[in-house]
C-alpha cells in the first residue's frame, strides 16, 4: 500500500468514526417532554415549530395568517427542562396564555392591562395573569392543529 493511499484511508475511517459518534449520541438523546407530568407541559411546551410573532414589554398585536395556536411566554420566568433520564435539558419559559384563533383574526395581548383578545368581535377580552414590567414573546404554530 503506498503513502498516499494510506493517508486517504484514515482520512476515511476518521470520518466514519465521526459519523458513527453522531448517530450514536443522537439515538442516545431522549425528547425532553417525554414522560414529564401533564401540568409542566401544559404550563411550558410550545411546539418547535411556533414562530415568533411579537415581543416586549408593551402591547403585543398581529394579524392571524392562519387557523393556529398562539401561545405568550414570559421572558422574565424561565426554567431549565430535563430529559427524565437526565440526557437532555432545554431552557424553556412560562406560558401565561395559550388560544385558538382563526384567520385574518386581529388578536392582541395588553401586559399593562392583563388582558388579550381578538379585536373587532363584540367578544370580551380575556383576563391574563401578568407581571408589570416584565417582558413577554407571542409564537405561534399552524402544525398543532392541521390533521
Amino acid at each position: 500500500m503506498t503513502r498516499d493511499q494510506l493517508i486517504v484511508g484514515r482520512r476515511i475511517l476518521s470520518i466514519a468514526l465521526a459519523a458513527c459518534l453522531i448517530v450514536a449520541a443522537a439515538g442516545c438523546s431522549h425528547d425532553v417532554w417525554q414522560d414529564q407530568p401533564e401540568q409542566l407541559v401544559s404550563e411550558y411546551r410550545v411546539p418547535s415549530s411556533a414562530k415568533k410573532v411579537a415581543e416586549g414589554t408593551d402591547l403585543l398585536q398581529f394579524t392571524v395568517p392562519e387557523k393556529g395556536v398562539v401561545y405568550v411566554i414570559d421572558l422574565n420566568q424561565p426554567t431549565t427542562i430535563h430529559s427524565t433520564d437526565g440526557s437532555t435539558k432545554k431552557d424553556v419559559h412560562k406560558i401565561v396564555l395559550q388560544a385558538l384563533l382563526l384567520p385574518g383574526t386581529e388578536y392582541y395581548f395588553d401586559p399593562h392591562t392583563g388582558q388579550a383578545g381578538a379585536r373587532n368581535t363584540g367578544r370580551a377580552p380575556t383576563p391574563v395573569r401578568v407581571t408589570p414590567g416584565h417582558r413577554y414573546r407571542a409564537m405561534f404554530d399552524t402544525k398543532e392543529v392541521k390533521g
